[in-house]
């Protein structure tokens, strides 16, 4: 029998970081599966359900938790978002065409996830788990990723300042011999080699 706990394994064995493997988060996952309390995971059905009549109805339906209207957004940028990303939900399935702010749009599990999702209890369900990951990846690793990528580009960018600083120190302090033009060239050789293999770890990550 599904519930909110059995959810959360579901989530965090998909690859969702863990403020995605919250209640919200796995009412939702219950939602776009269209299972019950009482229902067994093997039953879970891909069915296409806009946010707040199809998702957060669904769960004041059968799991008795009432969200107020004004919380759609955070179903919507903090939960459903992830899910596409991380492949366990499709965004429009039955009209791709719709545009973003659509009252139209509307989320279904994907087929991926779903044949996941069947399994969880059985045997079957670690192998599963398994192929899933390595087909489409892990939001949670992705994250881990992009954070650790900004780190480095935020330091990256202190070097590059402090490099720069060394280039105009070196030519002011040489700008008094009688060879200017050497303590010039000298001093832009030096911001040169340090600036360019840092550009490098600066290219965006869709470069």
């Amino acid at each position: 029998m599904p519930d909110i706990t059995e959810a959360q394994v579901v989530l965090a064995a998909l690859g969702m970081p863990s403020a995605q493997c919250n209640a919200i988060a796995a009412l939702t996952l219950l939602a776009l599966c269209g299972l019950k309390p009482a229902d067994q995971w093997s039953a879970a059905t891909r069915t296409s359900r806009t946010i707040t009549k199809g998702v957060m109805a669904f769960i004041s339906d059968h799991y008795h938790r009432n969200y107020a209207p004004n919380t759609r957004e955070t179903f919507r940028r903090q939960v459903l978002h992830q899910f596409v990303q991380g492949r366990i939900a499709d965004y429009n399935p039955d009209n791709p065409s719709l545009p973003t702010n659509s009252p139209r749009a509307h989320y279904a599990i994907s087929e991926a996830a779903l044949a996941v999702v069947r399994t969880f209890g059985t045997d079957q369900w670690k192998n599963a788990v398994i192929e899933f990951n390595q087909a489409h990846g892990s939001l949670l690793n992705t994250s881990n990723c992009h954070a650790i990528f900004s780190a480095c580009q935020y330091n990256c960018q202190i070097i590059r300042h402090l490099f720069c600083r060394l280039a105009i120190i070196i030519c002011f302090r040489f700008a008094s011999s009688s060879n200017l033009c050497h303590s010039s060239r000298r001093a832009l050789f030096y911001f040169i080699w340090a600036i360019r293999p840092i550009k490098i770890y600066l290219l965006p990550l869709n470069a």
